[in-house]
């Protein structure tokens, strides 16, 4: 009996070593080099349209304004998406103030040229009541994580903010979108979740299109991050998650629906 000792000794320090590790041991998301990796995919090529094939119904439309040339994401602009450097199955992970963890796990990433619709009022100069068919196309890159403490799928969005109140002289600007799907029985399907929609980048958008929710520095539980946007709007039928994202890391921080604020590891 007492030979054996020092050999179950060994084995409950082996033990303890995994067992007994805090959580600033565990330094969680070490292996993701957070870059501007968007910018190293090639440009993608455009394949369809849905103005092509449109025909205008003059009793609803005055005019069909259809624009080929994609409006592009800049160079700097890509490393608004830094999730994109993440792999297929790769999780970034999260802690909230007891030091529990969660994550959100990358299932699905792209790249592509989106084509647009939109109708736009009041640029019909001989009748009002009539609506203009605008066409474009924008470049367009996109993570989709799913989240286990959420219980859905998360798709984050990049691509250029047109302003169209000239469609002489359209401004742009960068924006950063992150929605997600749900059942819902009042629309009969499926339903969108707006939970941020910031324009990061102004361009050249007039100053009303500035965020006035950002912040030079912010400070959640005991990690700083720097050039920060906010989003907690919500609307009628949305279950929103309040969050908070900058380009270093995407998204930084969100509240659960308990109330529970979580950041991520750094």
């Amino acid at each position: 009996m007492t030979k054996s000792t020092p050999f179950f000794v060994f084995i409950a320090i082996f033990l303890c070593q995994f067992a007994c590790k805090s959580d600033d041991d565990l330094d969680l998301n070490s292996n993701i080099e957070f870059s501007n990796c968007l910018a190293d995919e090639p440009l993608p090529e455009f394949t369809d349209s849905w103005c092509n094939d449109l025909s205008l119904d003059s009793t609803l439309y005055c005019e069909m304004i259809s624009i080929d040339t994609p409006f592009r994401l800049n160079t700097e602009s890509k490393g608004w998406l830094p999730f994109f450097c993440c792999e297929i199955g790769e999780s970034i992970y999260y802690s909230n103030e007891k030091g529990d963890q969660t994550s959100l796990v990358v299932s699905e990433k792209g790249y592509y040229i989106q084509s647009t619709r939109r109708n736009i009022a009041n640029h019909c100069e001989f009748d009002k009541e009539k609506k203009v068919i605008f066409c474009s196309k924008k470049e367009l890159g996109f993570v989709k994580v799913v989240s286990d403490l959420f219980g859905l799928e998360l798709e984050i969005k990049l691509s250029p903010y047109l302003n169209t109140s000239n469609l002489n002289a359209i401004t742009t600007g960068t924006n950063v979108y992150i929605l997600s799907k749900r059942d819902s029985n009042i629309h009969n399907g499926s339903f969108i979740d707006t939970h941020f929609n910031r324009i990061v980048e102004s361009g050249n958008l007039p100053e009303t299109f500035s965020s006035s929710e950002f912040y030079d520095e912010i400070t959640i539980l005991n990690r700083t991050f720097q050039d920060v946007y906010a989003d907690s709007s919500t609307n009628s039928f949305s279950s929103s998650i309040p969050m908070l994202y900058n380009q270093e890391y995407g998204i930084i921080s969100f509240i659960d629906k308990s109330g529970e604020r979580w950041v991520i590891n750094k």
